[in-house]
């Protein structure tokens, strides 16, 4: 058996030989082939050193773009494909003026040819089994005009209609960096971020890491001409960088229902601390985003400004909430907002595709105090402190940036369960509403309405910061407000009683006008009137003796303990013009005293002229009866007594008591009283 074996294979040899020799074409063949597979092998196992030209070639044509290969180069293209290079440098398109567009060390490809196939001939996208490298770094640039350095030397015109466009990044099986620096300016938003990275991800990194994959990243520089400065912890790095809408094939992970990679955000973005965890599509486009997010800083103003947003100047703040972002409609709901001591919520949305960008939505809360907007009208600084005056002045003069509310419009519904006045004495509006309406550079708070001290107040206040100067206007009314329930820390107090010292049903309006650019312009060159009433009420018995001088019941008041006389009215009218508010009728009237007041109040220069006079009805055997005035300034004012008519009196006094005794001194202080009035408190005739 053996040697008949032996002998076949005999037999087969010599039969090849001869057909061979009568076929010389294919034993040529057959020697180049053998030729070529001891070649293939020695080029194999000495790492194809001769294909370093090529590799460039080849690479620069597919991507676009110069590539050059430098120091050790060692490929295999049989077992295993892969390609080795000590450098790796990918020069800038033309028209960016670059040092590179990436340049790496110690780069290791791995790919399956199976997989170009698929790629070349369209059937699937670009797959690479592994690439790692030691260190990269890379230059990303989006031009004013909109063109950008990654690209991939690829024509950036666009899609054509109801094609998606194509994407420039591969699908890995393995993406590892050990140490990333990416250099991204984006002209048009004035941003610049050096953005530092390490970590990896694909299908094969958890296997070969025994982690889960991501990344983590600093990124520090400027984003619209504010300081940020972040850390990042992401799931995954390419569908980042992906503005196709194509981000679930890219990666794994990836939830394919809409491209989200896990991201995690946190650090400081100007003076404002944000924390972001959710996921996002895109960082470079207009791509979605979602989670959780927490933002905290000294001003509302100042968090706004680096997302284009329009908000208020505010004490600090802390918000958290949930927020969103797909094709440029921001979404944001907010659990809690604390602004100052105000607790507020709302949802909101804000369409950055409109033009301009509008926002809408609805504000709630637990309570909003009015003391926390004092920044957005200039009385005190976002910080807390009084705003800066003129010397001798109070009314704030800080020049408000009206311009700002020309960049978008807003309607946002109000529904708050406290308005704090931000005054202890008195009690917070209840169950506020009202609609902030924003368009064309109008600013208007409308159908405002609140419940106060088991009355009501309504109106509405307009602000056209399209004019020039800006014209303000605001328009109120007030009906059934218990004066003493609302006024609620003016009272006197008898040991553990207190009366108040007015009570009363109050009811009135206002109506005002101004315009200027600052609260002081505003108020000096206000035009309108308020009227206000108050009927059936008391008002503290000590304070109209001390009001009338009547020496001698308002010791006896002090002796028996104030109490509390019945107001049958009280009615103030004012008109101002160009600042100065004119009293045209002030009056209380009880059945002890009328009180009367006349004079100006100029809001332009913050002088006051004011005269008080009390008409005692009853008699009293000690009163100087003379008039009280107010002058000086708002910040200094002066109360005085008026001299003429207690002088007077003095100097009677002291003649008949030289003259007739002692006793005969009392009788120029004493006050036989005026009687009753009917109804003092009646409206003034209209004036022409």
């Amino acid at each position: 058996m053996v040697r008949g074996g032996a002998g076949g294979v005999a037999r087969r040899w010599r039969r090849t030989r001869t057909w061979m020799r009568q076929h010389p074409a294919a034993r040529w063949a057959l020697s180049l082939l053998g030729g070529a597979v001891v070649l293939v092998g020695l080029m194999e196992a000495s790492g194809w050193r001769l294909l370093r030209v090529p590799v460039e070639a080849v690479l620069a044509r597919s991507i676009g773009a110069p590539v050059r290969l430098s120091g050790q180069f060692h490929a295999r293209l049989v077992l295993d494909p892969r390609l080795e290079v000590q450098g790796l440098r990918v020069a800038a398109p033309a028209g960016f003026e670059l040092p590179h567009l990436l340049q790496a060390e110690e780069v290791l490809l791995r790919w399956r040819w199976a997989d170009l196939w698929r790629a070349r001939s369209g059937a699937a996208p670009l797959r690479i089994h592994s690439l790692t490298a030691h260190t990269l770094d890379a230059r990303l640039v989006r031009l004013a005009d909109g063109r950008t350095s990654w690209s991939l030397g690829r024509s950036q015109a666009p899609a054509p209609e109801g094609r998606p466009a194509s994407s420039p990044w591969p699908q890995f099986g393995l993406l590892r960096v050990d140490r990333g620096r990416l250099l991204f300016e984006d002209v048009a938003h004035r941003t610049q971020l050096v953005v530092g990275v390490q970590g990896g991800e694909g299908a094969a990194w958890a296997s070969a890491q025994g982690r889960s994959p991501g990344y983590a990243a600093t990124i520090d520089g400027h984003y619209r001409a504010t300081e940020l400065h972040l850390r990042v912890q992401a799931r995954s790095a390419l569908p980042l960088f992906d503005e196709t809408g194509r981000g679930q094939a890219l990666a794994p992970h990836v939830d394919p229902a809409d491209g989200l990679v896990p991201l995690r955000v946190e650090g400081s973005i100007g003076a404002a601390r944000l924390l972001f965890d959710g996921a996002a599509a895109a960082l470079l486009g207009d791509r979605p985003l979602q989670g959780r997010v927490e933002l905290a800083g000294p001003s509302l103003a100042a968090a706004g400004e680096p997302f284009g947003l329009t908000l208020p100047a505010t004490p600090a703040f802390d918000l958290r909430g949930w927020m969103s972002h797909r094709s440029g409609l921001w979404e944001l709901k907010a659990q809690q907002a604390r602004i100052g001591r105000s607790e507020l919520g709302g949802h909101f949305l804000y369409d950055l595709n409109a033009r301009p960008a509008r926002l809408q939505g609805q504000l709630r809360g637990r309570r909003l105090v009015l003391a926390d907007l004092a920044p957005a009208t200039g009385a005190r600084s976002p910080a807390g402190a009084p705003a800066a005056s003129l010397p001798g002045k109070v009314l704030p003069r800080r020049s408000l940036d009206l311009s700002a509310l020309g960049r978008m419009d807003a309607q946002v519904e109000v529904a708050l369960d406290e308005l704090d006045l931000g005054q202890a004495r008195l009690r917070p509006l209840q169950a506020l509403s009202g609609q902030v309406v924003l368009r064309s550079g109008v600013l208007r708070l409308q159908d405002l309405r609140a419940q106060v001290a088991g009355g009501s107040v309504r109106g509405s206040t307009q602000l056209e910061a399209s004019s020039r100067p800006a014209q303000w206007a605001a328009a109120l009314e007030f009906e059934r407000i218990d004066l003493a329930q609302w006024l609620q820390g003016f009272r006197v107090r008898q040991g553990r009683r207190s009366t108040p010292y007015i009570s009363g049903v109050l009811a009135g309006q206002l109506d005002f006008a101004g315009r200027g650019d600052s609260t002081a312009l505003v108020l000096g060159s206000l035009q309108g009137r308020a009227r206000l009433m108050v009927r059936d009420g008391t008002l503290s018995h000590l304070v109209v003796e001390m009001l009338g001088l009547d020496v001698a019941q308002a010791l006896g008041v002090l002796a028996r303990g104030d109490r509390s006389l019945p107001l049958r009215c009280a009615r103030l009218e004012v008109e101002a013009e160009a600042g100065r508010l004119s009293v045209r009728q002030a009056v209380m009237d009880t059945p002890d005293t009328t009180l009367r007041a006349t004079g100006q109040l100029d809001l332009g220069s913050e002088t006051l002229d004011l005269r008080a006079v009390a008409r005692p009805k009853d008699f009293s055997p000690l009163s100087l009866r003379a008039p009280i005035t107010v002058t000086g300034s708002l910040a200094a004012p002066r109360l005085s007594v008026q001299a003429g008519p207690m002088a007077g009196k003095a100097a009677g006094a002291v003649i008949l008591g030289a003259v007739a005794g002692p006793l005969a001194a009392l009788l120029p202080l004493v006050d036989p009283g005026e009687g009753s009035a009917q109804d003092p408190c009646a409206p003034l005739k209209p004036t022409r």
